[in-house]
Parts: C-alpha cells; sequence; structure tokens
C-alpha cells in the first residue's frame, strides 16, 4: 500500500507561513519555534509509532494564496525521491535520494517513514496509491511521461491527512 489516510484535520487560521524542510524532533513539540506550535495537533495526528518518536523529522508549512488552475507547490506527476536520470552519455545513473522513504507494516497496522501531506482545499492534490521505482523515473522525480499509465489516481479530501511514501506518484 502507497497510501494510508487519517480521519479529518482541523487547520490553523493561515497567517503567511512559508517554511520548506524544517527540522524538529518527532515527539517534541517544544523542538518546533513556537511562531508554527499551532500546527502540532497535525503533527500529533500523524499517530507516530514508538520507533519514530525522538526521531528527526521535517516540516513543510506553506500558506498562501494560489489561483485556480496554478500549483502550490511543485506542478505536475511526480515522486519525491529522484531514483534514476539518463546522462549525457545515455546510460541511467542511480541518483536515489529517500525524502522520507516510507514503508508499510504487512498487516496495515504500522506505518514508518513516509511523507505526510494535507491540504484545506479539497481536491487540490491528486494521489495514486502505487509505488514507482527506477528507470522509469524521469529527472527530479518526474513521472508525466507514465500519466497515461498510471490512470486517474485520487483527490485529496480537505482536512484529511494522508501518507505516503516517496515513491507515491502525486501532483
Amino acid at each position: 500500500r502507497a497510501i494510508h489516510t487519517e480521519p479529518r484535520m482541523d487547520f490553523p487560521l493561515a497567517n503567511g507561513i512559508n517554511i520548506n524542510m524544517m527540522p524538529f524532533i518527532m515527539g517534541q513539540p517544544d523542538s518546533i519555534p513556537p511562531a508554527y506550535r499551532q500546527y502540532w495537533p497535525l503533527i500529533k495526528g500523524c499517530n507516530l509509532s514508538r520507533s519514530e518518536q525522538q526521531k528527526v523529522g521535517y516540516l513543510t508549512i506553506q500558506e498562501s494564496w494560489v489561483s485556480a488552475g496554478q500549483s502550490q507547490r511543485r506542478r505536475g506527476l511526480h515522486i519525491d525521491s529522484p531514483g534514476a536520470r539518463l546522462s549525457q552519455g545515455g546510460n541511467y545513473q542511480k541518483e536515489r535520494f529517500d525524502w522520507g522513504c516510507g514503508i508499510v507494516r504487512y498487516d496495515s497496522s504500522e506505518v514508518q517513514g513516509g511523507i505526510y501531506m494535507a491540504s484545506n482545499v479539497p481536491n487540490s492534490c491528486r494521489v495514486w496509491n502505487v509505488q514507482v521505482a527506477e528507470p522509469v523515473v524521469g529527472e527530479l522525480g518526474d513521472l508525466e511521461h507514465l500519466r497515461d499509465a498510471l490512470g486517474e489516481g485520487t483527490f485529496m479530501e480537505a482536512h484529511k491527512l494522508y501518507w505516503l511514501t516517496d515513491s507515491t506518484p502525486h501532483e
């Protein structure tokens, strides 16, 4: 399974926060600066396993106005693990970077690592319940060349927390 969801999450009122991959200690609200602690209930809602506590996590918050048809963050179908890329010589060069990795226990009782993502706007993000591996991954994780093969995907519901691996396609 590449996607796992949690029940409804309530977002704090937006006030222009824009941080990207700020490190914090999972399980320790004091490791997050006071200006961002209003997001702690969402982090707590991730229901991190005991084995994930005290590890370094990375928090991204982007509160900005986005016009219809535009993207707040990265555009296009992609994964967050670059995989392999075609070099100038025509050979694939493996460049595996784990941006969270992510595994699900065989009985779906626990997830480890991965990426938690949520939005307060319905149908603004789409995810595909698959994992994609190299060598089919394009530069910087691009998957536009696989759009037809992957199908429609699932639009994320507003105020719902989603867990995915770094090889789960999304846009």
